[in-house]
């Protein structure tokens, strides 16, 4: 059985670097300084940079000027050399119709922002010298250098050119992404942007070679829940089901199915669902996402759930829900037809996002939802550890240790799903949740690849490791009722 595992670009070439990607990290633990943004020292190389062959287009020969609008210079003669000039250097990106940049936070965490016409002014600026055609005192006619003006920045990130030049992204990652290639193998994208996909950004460069067996992979995979108490089996396999699904959103393994909510729910606080997510989260390097319902202030939740997508990080979390969860928005967003669901937020353009994209995880110690919202659900049961029990895995910290060997566990993950690829990615006949094509994926992986290690199935409720009743029924969990499983052929 193959392992292999090929890499769309060299992760070791620092001209795959865009202008402000971070370094990797460095021996001692310590992150390198990262390029800056407005040092407009390098340029990414073009072909390796896009990956699925295309190459960005290439300034004009006859001037290396850059002329702002003007009455003898059209708006959008300005904006097809302006917008080329900075797609080659990747410092503009269009996001769901909408021109954005790869900002950084204090903890170094990459996120999209929307170029505003004043920041644009000095964004300009970094694609070459500005020149403007004027008249001299003489009512001559000459050019010379000028700054932007926020008028004209604003006609200029109006424009068709600023859509179709500059290049398309998507998502941010910390990870290297899994993606099936054009023969069907599976490939990983490596650090850099990627027009794949409708244009990804990896901001880490991470070693995954050589693969793991998969036996060995989903053996390691489960021990990291050995620390959680979970009421079923079925519970676990869920778990495991939450774990594998970014890579699945991050690749679009599964370019049409919907991904359904997680909720993880207990039976008393501080039983380590939140833990639990953040554990998932830092296996792929990503910090969370966290929307915290709130009744009062600026605002709604819908606006934060929308301001939360359109920063490109692909793990959302809706924190501590409580009472109901009824929300038409979130639900509209998990059914989103063709993959379209326009994100509005406060003095933001409205961005076309794309929910296949994303992957939402709610916790809760007990909260009701619609029915519609459970038939997009997925539960995921967790019970509060005995009284005196003693953490003993991994020598300390499971998030310090994940993160610390966060390139094993991805290993891991991504010979699994290269497994499932190979396979000719297959899935069960399961009929007992809306989001079919995902489900019937994930039960396929849960009965084939960690046979050995779980024995729980991914929609049943109702099974016990000493073969007794629905306990999580029993502690009120609300599980959904479940007709007789269709078994697989």
């Amino acid at each position: 059985m193959s392992n292999v595992i090929t890499a769309a670009s060299d992760p070791g070439d620092d001209r795959n670097a865009r202008f402000g990607a971070p370094e990797p990290v460095n021996s001692d633990g310590t992150q390198p300084e990262r390029e800056d943004l407005r040092s407009g020292n390098d340029v990414p190389n073009a072909d390796k940079n896009h990956t699925d062959g295309g190459t960005p287009p290439t300034p004009p020969d006859d001037s290396d000027r850059l002329y702002l609008p003007s009455a003898t210079y059209k708006i959008c003669r300005s904006a097809r050399r302006i917008f080329t000039a900075l797609a080659i250097k990747f410092i503009m990106f269009v996001h769901g119709g909408v021109t954005v940049e790869i900002a950084w936070t204090g903890k170094n965490r990459a996120e999209l922002r929307e170029v505003t016409p004043s920041m644009a002014r000095s964004r300009f600026e970094l694609a070459g010298e500005l020149w403007r055609d004027g008249t001299d005192n003489h009512g001559k006619k000459i050019s010379r250098p000028s700054r932007c003006s926020e008028d004209n920045a604003k006609a200029l990130l109006a424009t068709i050119e600023a859509q179709e030049l500059l290049p398309p992204i998507a998502i941010l990652s910390n990870s290297p992404i899994l993606i099936v290639d054009e023969k069907g193998a599976p490939q990983i994208l490596g650090y850099g942007y990627h027009r794949n996909l409708g244009g990804v950004h990896v901001s880490e460069r991470l070693n995954l070679e050589p693969p793991m067996p998969v036996e060995v992979a989903a053996k390691a995979l489960t021990s990291t829940l050995g620390d959680f108490r979970f009421p079923t089996r079925d519970d676990k396999a869920r778990a495991i089901a939450a774990m594998l699904t970014p890579a699945i959103v991050y690749g679009q393994l599964l370019p049409e199915a919907k991904i359904p909510l997680f909720i993880f729910e207990a039976d008393r606080s501080q039983t380590g669902k939140g833990h639990l997510v953040e554990l998932i989260a830092s296996l792929y390097g990503e910090e969370l996402n966290i929307v915290v319902p709130r009744n009062g202030g600026v605002g709604s939740p819908d606006e934060d759930f929308n301001a939360a997508l359109v920063k490109g990080r692909s793990i959302i979390v809706l924190d501590n829900l409580r009472g109901q969860l009824d929300s038409m928005h979130i639900e509209s967003f998990l059914t989103a037809p063709n993959g379209r669901f326009m994100a509005r937020t406060f003095r933001r353009a409205p961005a076309d996002i794309d929910p296949r994209r994303y992957v939402i995880f709610a916790t809760s110690n007990g909260f009701k939802t619609t029915p519609d919202m459970e038939n997009r659900a997925i539960r995921i049961a967790l019970l509060k550890q005995r009284e005196g029990y003693e953490f003993r895995r991994f020598r300390g910290n499971v998030l310090t240790y994940i993160s610390a060997h966060r390139a094993f566990y991805l290993r891991c993950i991504y010979s699994i799903m290269s497994e499932w690829i190979r396979q000719g990615r297959p899935g069960t006949r399961e009929t007992r949740h809306s989001f079919r094509e995902w489900t019937r994926a994930m039960d396929w992986i849960l009965q084939n690849i960690f046979r050995a290690h779980i024995s729980g199935r991914l929609m049943d409720y109702d099974r016990l490791p000493d073969g007794g009743t629905d306990l999580a029924a029993d502690l009120g969990f609300g599980a959904p009722e479940n007709p007789p499983r269709d078994a697989q052929e």
